[in-house]
C-alpha cells in the first residue's frame, strides 16, 4: 500500500490502480556526473480534490487564496508498505479540471461542483527527492569561491613552509616557456642566476578542493579514493587574476637600462645606495637611460618615466595598479660564510614595506668525501673563534699524518703524495694542548678558491602592486642594497633592467589568500567532473547520512554475489541486447591542448602525450570516434638544466612562447613527491638553499638535454592516460568497464522486490547486497553475472522493478 504524507498529513490518494510508479531510482552511469546529483528521485501524483486534499494544497482552486503551495518549501514523504522510498520536497505543477460538454447557459450542478474544488478537480503534485545540496552547491559556486581558508605573506618562508606544512596551497618551481636560454655556461663559476618568489608558482591540494565543496553543502567526504594517497599528493596549479595590458603598457609602459658600470664600496650598515642625493657610497640612480642604443629592449616614454639628478620617477597617467620590476646585474665581492651561502649583496631595499632578501649562494664544492692525493685545498672553519687553533688530520693506508696546522679561519692543506684514498679531520686544540675532533661545520675546497673574492649575480625581483592615482608619483630615489660587510665592494653592470608590471597579481611581500590564487573561469562542480575523468570516478550521495562516496567505477563496485534467479518475473518482457550498440567503435581520453612544449615534443615524436584510444571490434557499435577530452587540465611536461647550482633538478614547464596572450598558463595538474634529494655538488637556491628540492611531475620521466624521455626508474608515476616509461596509464581506471561494454550483452528484465528489499538495494552503504554487488541472473537454461547499470522503474502495487543488468566479462 502507498502512502503519501506532505507535511506530516497523509492525504487522500486515487485508487491504488491508478497510482503512478517509481521512474528511474538508480543510475550507474549518472554517478560520474556531478551535476546529476542535483536532481535526484521525482514520482508525480494526481491527487483528487477532497476537504484534506484541499487543506494541504493551501486551497490552490480557489483565485483568490491567501499564500499559494509553492511560495514556501513543503516536506514530503511517499511510504510503500510501511517502508518510505522517497522524501523530500512537495511541489505543486498544476489544478486540473476535468473537461465537460459545453452547454448554455448557467452551470448545472455538476459544472458547479467542479468549479467549487469539490467534484471533478485534481491536483498534479510532484514529490522530488535525493537531490543532494552539494551538487546544487558546486553548480552554482565560481571556483574562487570555494570555501579554503588560505592566508600568507608571500615571500621566501611561505614558499619554503609549503612544501612540508598542511596548508592547501604548496609554491612550487616551475620553468616558464620562453626563447631565453637555460642555465649553461663554459665558466667554472657561472652567473648566479638568484630564484625569486616569480619562480614559484601556487599549486592546490584537490582533496582540499573537493572536501571543501562537499562540505560547503553540509556533506562529508567518504570512499578510499579520498582518503588515498593519489589524491593526497594531487596538486592543481593556482590562477592569478590577469587582463589584457597591452593598451596600458602602450600608454605608461616603458623599460630603463644603463649606459656604464658604476661602483661603490659599503658603508658601516653595509649599503650602497641608489641614489643621486646621496654622495657617499653612492651608485647613482638604479638605471639612467631608456636610449635604444644602450640596449635594443629598452623602451622611452617621456609622458610616464623621468630619470634626472633628483632620481627616477613614475607618474600614472591614469589611474593604475602597478607594481615594478627590478633586474640586477652586478658584481659583488663576497665571503665564504658557511657551506651554503656567501656574504655579499644579497638584499634590495626600494621603499617602505618593500625590502626583498635573497641569498648568495656558496657554489665551491666541499671536497672531504673526494680528496685526491698530492693536491692543495683550501680549509674554512665557519665556527672559527679568535685564538683558537686546530690541526687537520690525514688518515690513508693505515697511517695517519698531520696535513696542517692553523689559528685562522682559514688555511692551505696539502694532502700527501702517497695519501691515495684518505679521510680527514678537523681537530680543535684544548687549553692542555691535546686535540679533539672539530664540533662545528667545516669544509675544504679547492686551493684556488679564497675565502674572499667576488661573483657575478644576475636576479629579477618584482615589488607588490599598489594602486596609484593619476598624477601621483612613485620615486626610486630611496633605493639601496645592503646585506654586504663593511667594505665589501659592489659593481652595478649595464645589464639593470627597470620597468613597469600593470597586474595586480601578487608580488614578493604581497598578502595572498586562496581567492588570489584561485581565478580559474570554472565552477566546483566543473573542477569534480574534470578530476573525475581523470580517474573514472564515480560521486554518490547518501541523503540520509550526509556523504558522498568518491571511488573509482573499480573500486566502487563489490565482488560479492546476490543470487536473483528466482527473483526475475518470467511472464514480463525482457530484452538482450549487445551493449556496444550504445558506445562508439573507437573512444579517445585526453587532455587540454596548449602548445608550448608539450607541442613541441609531439612534433618531434609523432606522438601525443596523455593521450589513449579503445577500440570496439564490434559491427553494432556507433561510427566515428567520441573524444573524451578533459575540459579543464592540460598535460606537463617536466625540464632539467634549468638551474645553473642544480642542473638535475626537473621542473614543470608552463606557458607557451608562441602564444601572445596572457602570461599566465592553462590549469596544471601534477602529483607532489615532496623533498627530492639532489646529486652530491648540486644545491638548490632560493629559498631552502639546501641539498633537495620540491619534486613536482605530471609525468615521472627525466627529461633529457636532447628533449626526449628517459624511463623513470624506480618510483615510476604518471597522470597520463597512456601507458608511458614502464607506469602504468589512468587508463586502466576504464579498462574493465571498456572491455565489458565492447563485448557482453546487457539485458532488462522485471524482477520481484518488497519495497523493504528495494530501500535496502539502493542502500550502497549496506552490508547486505546492494547496488555495488554483483548479481546472477538466468538467461534460458544458462546464468552469468551481472552489474545493476539502472533500476528504471518500480511499480509498489505489484512489487515489480524494471533493470538494466550489465554482463560481467568474467562469469
Amino acid at each position: 500500500m502507498m502512502t503519501l504524507r506532505i507535511d506530516s498529513v497523509v492525504c487522500d490518494l486515487p485508487p491504488q490502480e491508478s497510482l503512478p510508479h517509481f521512474g528511474v531510482m538508480y543510475d550507474l552511469a549518472a554517478l560520474a556526473d556531478p551535476e546529476s546529483g542535483r536532481t535526484g528521485r521525482a514520482i508525480t501524483f494526481r491527487l483528487p480534490s477532497t476537504p484534506r486534499n484541499d487543506a494541504v494544497m493551501c486551497r490552490a482552486a480557489d483565485l483568490h487564496c491567501g499564500e499559494g503551495f509553492n511560495a514556501r518549501r513543503h516536506e514530503a514523504e511517499v511510504e510503500v508498505d510501511g517502508t518510505v522510498l522517497l522524501a523530500g520536497a512537495a511541489v505543486l505543477e498544476a489544478v486540473e479540471a476535468a473537461a465537460l460538454p459545453v452547454t448554455e447557459g448557467p452551470p448545472d450542478a455538476e459544472e458547479g461542483a467542479v468549479c467549487g474544488g469539490s467534484g471533478r478537480l485534481s491536483y498534479v503534485v510532484r514529490v522530488e527527492g535525493d537531490a543532494a545540496a552539494w551538487a546544487e552547491t558546486a553548480a552554482r559556486s565560481d571556483f574562487g569561491e570555494i570555501g579554503i581558508g588560505y592566508g600568507a605573506v608571500l615571500d621566501g618562508t611561505t614558499i619554503q613552509n609549503s612544501w612540508s606544512d598542511s596548508s592547501p596551497v604548496k609554491f612550487l618551481p616551475v620553468r616558464r616557456d620562453s626563447y631565453d636560454d637555460a642555465a649553461g655556461t663554459t665558466s667554472i663559476y657561472p652567473p648566479q642566476r638568484i630564484g625569486s618568489v616569480e619562480d614559484y608558482h601556487p599549486f592546490i591540494s584537490v582533496a582540499a578542493l573537493m572536501e571543501a565543496i562537499f562540505a560547503a553543502g553540509g556533506y562529508r567526504a567518504a570512499g578510499g579514493f579520498m582518503q588515498g594517497g593519489l589524491l593526497r599528493s594531487l596538486y592543481m596549479s593556482g590562477r592569478y587574476a590577469s587582463a589584457s595590458t597591452e593598451r596600458v603598457t602602450s600608454s605608461m609602459g616603458f623599460c630603463a637600462g644603463r649606459r656604464a658600470e658604476a661602483g661603490a664600496e659599503a658603508d658601516g650598515m653595509g649599503r650602497v645606495y641608489l641614489s643621486p642625493l646621496v654622495l657617499a657610497n653612492s651608485l647613482g640612480n638604479f638605471v639612467d637611460t631608456t636610449d635604444t642604443a644602450a640596449g635594443s629592449d629598452l623602451q622611452p616614454n617621456a609622458r610616464t618615466l623621468a630619470i634626472d639628478g633628483s632620481g627616477v620617477r613614475f607618474t600614472p597617467t591614469s589611474e593604475v595598479a602597478v607594481g615594478f620590476e627590478f633586474r640586477l646585474d652586478y658584481r659583488t665581492d663576497y665571503r665564504i660564510l658557511s657551506r651554503e651561502r656567501l656574504a655579499g649583496f644579497d638584499s634590495l631595499y626600494v621603499d617602505s614595506g618593500c625590502d626583498i632578501a635573497f641569498r648568495l649562494a656558496n657554489p665551491f664544492i666541499d671536497r672531504r668525501d673526494a680528496l685526491t692525493a698530492g693536491t692543495a685545498y683550501r680549509c674554512v672553519v665557519f665556527g672559527h673563534v679568535e685564538g683558537q687553533s686546530y690541526r687537520v688530520v690525514c688518515r690513508y693506508g693505515g697511517q695517519t699524518a698531520v696535513a696542517a696546522a692553523f689559528s685562522a679561519r682559514t688555511a692551505q692543506v696539502s694532502i700527501p703524495a702517497a695519501a691515495t684514498g684518505a679521510q680527514c679531520e678537523l681537530q680543535l686544540q684544548a687549553a692542555d694542548g691535546s686535540y679533539a675532533p672539530y664540533a662545528d661545520d667545516w669544509a675544504l675546497y679547492d686551493g684556488h678558491v679564497g675565502e674572499t673574492g667576488s661573483t657575478d649575480v644576475q636576479v629579477t625581483l618584482r615589488s607588490a602592486p599598489e594602486r596609484l592615482a593619476a598624477g601621483s608619483e612613485k620615486s626610486f630615489v630611496r633605493m639601496y642594497l645592503h646585506g654586504a660587510e663593511p667594505g665589501q665592494r659592489i659593481t652595478l653592470g649595464t645589464g639593470c633592467r627597470l620597468r613597469p608590471v600593470f597586474s595586480a597579481a601578487p608580488a614578493a611581500g604581497s598578502h595572498v589568500t586562496f581567492a588570489d590564487v584561485a581565478h580559474h573561469d570554472v565552477t566546483g562542480a566543473e573542477l569534480l567532473a574534470a578530476v573525475g575523468q581523470m580517474f573514472n570516478l564515480v560521486f554518490r550521495s547518501d541523503t540520509v547520512r550526509r556523504t558522498v562516496t568518491v571511488e573509482s567505477l573499480d573500486d566502487y563496485l563489490r565482488d560479492d554475489v546476490v543470487d536473483w534467479r528466482g527473483r526475475v518475473v518470467t511472464g514480463a518482457a525482457a530484452e538482450a541486447a549487445d551493449m556496444a550498440a550504445a558506445v562508439h567503435e573507437r573512444r579517445t581520453l585526453a587532455y587540454r591542448s596548449e602548445g608550448g612544449p608539450v607541442a613541441r615534443y609531439e612534433e618531434r615524436t609523432g606522438g601525443r602525450v596523455g593521450e589513449w584510444s579503445f577500440t570496439t571490434a564490434s559491427q553494432a557499435a556507433l561510427r566515428g570516434v567520441k573524444r573524451m577530452r578533459n575540459s579543464l587540465f592540460c598535460p606537463t611536461l617536466n625540464a632539467v638544466g634549468v638551474y645553473a647550482s642544480a642542473p638535475s633538478a626537473s621542473v614543470p614547464q608552463v606557458g607557451d612562447r608562441d602564444s601572445t596572450l596572457d602570461a599566465d598558463f592553462g590549469a596544471r595538474v601534477v602529483l607532489y613527491r615532496g623533498m627530492r634529494p639532489l646529486p652530491a655538488g648540486e644545491r638548490w637556491g632560493f629559498p631552502s638553499y639546501g641539498t633537495s628540492y620540491p619534486y613536482a611531475a605530471f609525468h615521472h620521466a627525466a627529461e633529457q638535454r636532447d628533449g626526449t624521455l628517459a624511463a623513470a626508474g624506480d618510483g615510476r608515476f604518471t597522470l597520463c592516460f597512456e601507458d608511458r616509461d614502464g607506469a602504468v596509464g589512468l587508463h586502466s581506471h576504464y579498462d574493465r568497464a571498456w572491455r565489458r561494454e565492447a563485448g557482453r550483452r546487457q539485458l532488462r528484465v522485471t524482477v520481484r522486490l518488497a519495497a523493504h528489499e528495494l530501500a535496502a538495494l539502493l542502500d550502497g552503504a549496506a552490508d547486505g547486497g546492494n547496488v555495488r554487488s554483483k548479481f546472477r541472473l538466468g538467461w534460458g537454461a544458462e546464468t552469468a553475472l551481472y552489474r545493476l547499470a539502472a533500476v528504471e522503474g518500480y511499480d509498489a502495487a505489484t512489487g515489480q522493478a524494471r533493470c538494466l543488468m550489465l554482463r560481467e566479462t568474467e562469469d
